[in-house]
């Protein structure tokens, strides 16, 4: 299941980039 949090993390990543780069 560790699969699917990833790819939810990346999908959130997408859509907030600019809010990553502090993560």
């Amino acid at each position: 299941d560790s699969e699917k949090l990833v790819k939810v993390l990346f999908e959130l990543a997408r859509h907030h980039a600019p809010s990553t780069i502090f993560l």
